[in-house]
């Protein structure tokens, strides 16, 4: 295994990482008490990353999803010809495609990176302005809320900022998939092109129910952090 000074490497590790893969050391920008602002700020702050993000996921989702056209093409092309070059076309495609997925799969990595990034900007504000206030936030905001906003809030615009890339992708590769299928068959593809956003429209109306019982789990999980902190002290 190995070992460098007194810390342990299960691999090699490069001596200097990317800059947007560091950990921020600066100070903290103060975070807008808007919640559209707060999530405009982390999006300006973070959208060259986010539009790489959203480049690499986009290419990602169009290849995986033209993979089986072009395997597809590729077994036709053998049943019909056999072993010929005519394979060779659709073989070579599909090839690329696959290749292309293997070097977009950094894509989870940068997404994870987005989390970070997401999750620890505000927070690092939030922390440094209640440190710096010590005792006195506790008279303005219950402890609990303040813990609830550190271990809940963060984590979900993490989620947002990751989720944002995914979602571009998933977009681009069904307009690509529609198109493909209204070429290939017309009532398939209007089946798919119509059917999709009546399921994701039914999906939706499930959502806010689930929404709402969640604020909720979080007002209670707030109160009771403060009523164990309370006890604590």
């Amino acid at each position: 295994m190995p070992q460098k000074g007194n810390g342990v490497r299960l691999g090699p590790t490069p001596s200097t990482w990317p800059r947007f893969m560091r950990e921020p050391v600066t100070e903290p920008e103060q975070v807008p008490t808007s919640p559209r602002k707060i999530i405009g700020q982390l999006f300006s702050s973070n959208w060259k990353l986010l539009l790489g993000s959203i480049t690499i996921s986009s290419l990602l989702f169009v290849a995986m999803a033209l993979l089986p056209l072009t395997i597809g093409n590729m077994l036709d092309s053998g049943i019909e010809h056999g072993l010929t070059s005519a394979i060779v076309p659709n073989a070579l495609y599909t090839v690329g495609l696959i290749v292309v997925v293997a070097l977009c799969s950094i894509q989870e990595p940068v997404a994870i990176i987005l989390w970070l990034r997401g999750t620890w900007q505000p927070m690092r504000r939030l922390l440094r302005t209640v440190f710096g206030r010590r005792t006195d936030v506790g008279k303005e905001m219950p402890s609990g809320d303040i813990v609830a906003v550190v271990t809940t809030d963060g984590d979900k615009l993490g989620q947002l900022i990751a989720f944002i890339p995914d979602a571009v992708g998933s977009v681009v590769a069904f307009v690509v998939v529609a198109v493909l299928m209204l070429n290939v068959n017309v009532p398939l593809g209007l089946f798919v092109t119509i059917g999709m956003p009546i399921v994701l429209a039914i999906i939706t109306r499930i959502i806010k129910p689930l929404k709402t019982k969640i604020t909720a789990q979080r007002e209670e999980q707030g109160k009771l952090t403060t009523l164990a902190s309370d006890a604590v002290v």
